[in-house]
C-alpha cells in the first residue's frame, strides 16, 4: 500500500510558513486552484476517486497495520466521510420523493376521473402494489364506502359513457345574441328561472324547437307528483332483483311478530332487547355495515317494525325513498346492488315517514311517506306491493299555487289517522279510512272500529293552525295516543290534545276553539320534538338555540295530562349545521335512558338521561340499576366514531327490539352500529 508523504518543505516547516521554495505538492495543488490560502492550514488534497456502478470503496487498513495519521491523511478522511453523507442524502431524497409521488397518485385516485383512475391502477397493479399497501404514506382519512346506489357497476354504462359534449357560448361560436334573452329574467325559483321572454328565448338559448320549449313550460303547470300509484320498480336494479327483494320483504312482512312463522323458519330469530344508553356506548361499526342508501342528504329513518331480520327506510331530500337490507349475503337476489334499492316515489324532500307495526288496524307494516311537493303515500306490501297515493284534502289534489306543501308527518299507531304540518303553522287530520279515502286506500276488508277504538283516535277533522311559522316536527304520545308534540320555527314545542282540536274544525274556523296545554320555549327555531315511548310521558327536543332540553311533568306520568310539562334539563349541544347538513334530531334510545344525536366532530353522541317513573331501563339486574341511577342525568356515555365513519352524521334511528342503532349522513350514506 502506498505512504502519504507529509507535505512539509526540506526544512521541516509547512507550507506557507517561510521556507525557501514550495514543495511540489503545494505547487500541484496552487495550479489546481485548490491550494491553501496563507492561513497556515496544510492544503486539502483532492477526494477519492469513486467507483462506478455505486459500489462502496475499498475497506480501510486495520489500526494494527495503517501508518501513524498525517494531516493530509485526516483531511482525506474527511472528505471521504462528506461523500458518504451526500450518498446517504441522496437516498433520502429519493425516498422523500417516491413518498411524495405515491402520495400524489392517492389524491388523483381520489378524484374519480375516469382514465386517469384506470391508467393508475393498472400501473399499480403492474407494480404489485395496491392501495391498501400504500396507505400508511397516503392520506390517513378512509375514504368513503361506495356500497349500493353509489357504486359502478359495469351495467350502470358509466365506464363507457361518452363526455357531455362541451359547451361554447354565444360569442365564441361568433353568433350574434338574440334579443329575447336580453329580455332577462322574470322570476327566480327553486325549480329553474322564468325568461321575460319565455318559450322564445329558451329555444333561442337552448339552440331548440320552441314548440318543444312550450310543451316543457306548459308541462311545469301540472301537478309536482303523480296522481296514480307507482309500481315496485327500483331506479339502481333490474326487474329480477326488485321482484326478487319485494317477495323477501312480504314474507319478512307475513312472518313478523308471528311464531313459526315462515320468515322464522328460514332464518332462527335473533334474541335481543332494547339497548340502552350503556348498550349503544359498546356498538362497533364495521366496514360492511355502511352504504350509500339515498342520493342526496338522508332526512327520514325508519326500521321495519316486529322483525328480527335488519330492513331499514331511508328517504331523502331529493324525494328518493330507499329500502336496504342490511344483512343481505353475496348468494341473495339483493347482493348485485348490495342490498339496497331505491325509489323515486316523490319530487322534492321528503318531510315525514312512518312505517307501521303488525298491530295497525289499517295498513299493517305500510312504509307511510310525505313530502314538500303535496303529497302523501305508502307502499303496500300487503298487496301487490305498489306505492299507493293516500286520500288529501280537496285543496290539496289541485295544481299550483293552491297545492300545500307538508313539512311534517305524523301518523297513528293503529293507521287509521295521518296528521300533517305545513310551513305556515298548519295541521291537517285526515281520516285514511274515511269514504273518500277507500278507492285510493284499497280497502282490505277490516271490519269497521268499535265506539271503544274510535274514542282513542281522532276522525278527520279538517285542518287547524297550531303554530305562527312552519311546523318541523310532529309525534303522537305512544302511551295516550291524543297528546301531540308540535315543534316548530317560531323556537316553541307545543303541546296538543287532538280530542279539543275538533272544535277547531276547518276553513275559516281554523282553530279557533284550540288551545295549546303547553308552549315550552326554545331561544332559537326547534327542530325536533320526540315523546319517550316507555310511558314516563317525557319530552325530547333539538333546538338551534345549541341545547337539548328534557321536559317531565313534577306530577309524574299517571298524574301527567301535558300541561304540567316543565324544563327538567338542559343540555348543551353544538346544533349549528350549517347550510349543507341536514339539521340534528336527537331521539330517543331504543330503552328511553339516553339520547342519541350526531355531533360536528363526524361522531353520534350518546347522553344518559335516566328512566322515567313508567319506564324499565336497559338494566335488569339491580346492580347494573344502580350504577346507572347513580350517574348524573346530562352525561355524554360516549361519542360513537370510526375510520368508516368518514362525515356528520345528522339523523339517528335506533332498532325498536334488537341492540342496532344506524347513523346518516348528508351525502346519503347510513351506518349501521352493531
Amino acid at each position: 500500500m502506498p505512504t502519504v508523504e507529509p507535505d512539509v518543505d526540506a526544512h521541516g516547516g509547512s507550507p506557507g510558513s517561510g521556507g525557501d521554495a514550495p514543495s511540489v505538492a503545494k505547487r500541484t495543488s496552487q495550479r489546481r486552484g485548490s491550494g491553501p490560502k496563507a492561513t497556515g492550514l496544510p492544503p486539502r488534497p483532492p477526494p477519492p476517486p469513486r467507483t462506478r456502478g455505486g459500489a462502496k470503496p475499498s475497506p480501510a487498513p486495520s489500526p494494527a497495520k495503517a501508518k501513524k495519521p498525517t494531516a493530509d491523511h485526516a483531511a482525506s478522511e474527511g472528505d471521504a466521510s462528506a461523500d458518504e453523507d451526500a450518498a446517504n442524502g441522496e437516498e433520502d431524497l429519493d425516498k422523500e420523493r417516491a413518498a411524495l409521488m405515491e402520495r400524489n397518485r392517492l389524491m388523483l385516485l381520489q378524484l374519480q376521473i375516469p382514465g386517469l383512475v384506470t391508467g393508475l391502477a393498472a400501473e399499480a397493479k403492474a407494480k404489485g402494489g395496491s392501495r391498501a399497501d400504500s396507505a400508511g404514506s397516503g392520506s390517513s382519512r378512509r375514504q368513503a364506502s361506495q356500497r349500493g346506489v353509489g357504486s359502478k357497476r359495469a351495467r350502470d354504462g358509466s365506464a363507457d359513457a361518452e363526455p357531455a359534449p362541451r359547451r361554447v357560448s354565444l360569442r365564441v361560436r361568433g353568433v350574434k345574441a338574440d334579443e329575447a334573452l336580453a329580455a332577462g329574467i322574470d322570476s327566480e325559483t327553486a325549480g329553474g328561472v322564468t325568461l321575460v321572454a319565455g318559450a322564445r328565448a329558451k329555444a333561442a338559448a337552448t339552440g331548440g324547437d320552441r314548440e318543444a320549449a312550450e310543451a316543457e313550460d306548459a308541462a311545469k303547470n301540472k301537478p309536482l307528483h303523480v296522481q296514480d300509484e307507482l309500481p315496485f320498480r327500483s331506479e339502481n336494479g333490474e326487474e329480477a332483483s326488485d321482484a326478487a327483494f319485494l317477495s323477501g320483504l312480504q314474507r319478512q312482512v307475513a312472518g313478523a311478530g308471528r311464531k313459526g312463522g315462515e320468515a322464522e323458519a328460514e332464518e332462527p330469530p335473533v334474541k335481543g332487547h332494547p339497548a340502552g344508553g350503556r348498550d349503544v356506548a359498546r356498538l362497533g361499526l364495521k366496514e360492511k355495515d355502511v352504504a350509500k342508501v339515498t342520493k342526496d342528504g338522508t332526512t327520514q329513518l325508519a326500521w321495519l317494525p316486529g322483525s328480527q331480520r335488519l330492513l331499514l327506510a331511508a328517504a331523502d331530500k331529493r324525494g328518493h325513498v330507499a329500502l336496504w337490507d342490511v344483512d343481505a349475503g353475496e348468494g341473495s337476489a339483493a347482493a348485485e346492488t348490495d342490498g339496497v334499492l331505491m325509489f323515486r316515489t316523490h319530487d322534492d324532500h321528503v318531510s315525514g315517514m312512518r312505517w307501521l307495526g303488525p298491530e295497525a288496524a289499517v295498513g299493517a307494516h305500510r312504509l307511510i311517506t310525505a313530502s314538500y311537493d303535496g303529497s302523501l303515500r305508502a307502499l303496500d306490501l300487503g298487496g301487490a306491493g305498489t306505492w299507493l297515493r293516500l286520500p288529501l284534502p280537496a285543496a290539496a289534489s289541485g295544481a299550483g299555487a293552491d297545492t300545500p306543501e307538508w313539512s311534517a308527518l305524523e301518523v297513528a299507531a293503529d293507521g287509521r289517522t295521518a296528521l300533517l304540518g305545513d310551513p305556515q303553522g298548519g295541521l291537517t287530520l285526515l281520516d285514511l279510512r274515511a269514504p273518500a279515502a277507500v278507492e285510493a286506500v284499497k280497502d282490505e276488508g277490516a271490519e269497521a272500529p268499535s265506539a271503544a277504538a274510535r274514542a282513542g283516535v281522532v276522525e278527520a277533522a279538517g285542518s287547524a293552525t297550531i303554530s305562527d311559522r312552519k311546523v318541523n316536527c310532529l309525534h303522537l304520545e305512544p302511551s295516550g295516543g291524543h297528546l301531540l308534540a308540535a315543534a316548530s320555527t317560531d323556537a316553541a314545542v307545543r303541546v296538543w290534545d287532538l280530542r279539543r282540536l275538533r272544535g277547531g274544525g276547518s276553513g275559516s274556523g281554523h282553530g279557533g276553539a284550540a288551545k295549546a296545554l303547553s308552549v315550552l320555549q326554545h331561544g332559537a327555531s326547534c327542530h325536533a320534538a320526540f315523546w319517550a315511548h316507555d310511558g314516563s310521558k317525557r319530552l325530547l327536543s333539538t333546538s338551534f338555540d345549541d341545547t337539548l332540553r328534557l321536559w317531565a311533568d313534577p306530577a309524574g306520568p299517571s298524574a301527567a295530562d301535558g300541561s304540567g310539562l316543565t324544563q327538567a334539563l338542559s343540555m348543551p349541544h353544538n346544533n349549528q349545521t350549517g347550510r349543507w347538513v341536514v339539521p340534528f334530531r336527537a331521539v330517543w334510545s331504543a330503552a328511553c335512558d339516553a339520547a342519541l344525536c350526531g355531533n360536528m366532530k363526524r361522531g353520534l353522541d350518546v347522553i344518559h338521561l335516566g328512566t322515567g317513573a313508567g319506564g324499565s331501563g336497559s338494566s335488569k339486574s339491580p346492580k347494573k340499576a344502580d350504577k346507572a341511577a347513580a350517574d348524573a342525568p346530562g352525561k355524554l356515555l360516549a361519542a360513537l366514531s370510526s375510520d368508516f365513519l368518514t362525515a356528520i352524521p345528522s339523523r339517528a334511528a335506533p332498532h325498536p327490539t334488537l341492540p342496532v342503532v344506524v347513523a346518516s349522513t348528508s351525502s346519503g350514506r347510513c351506518h349501521v352500529f352493531r
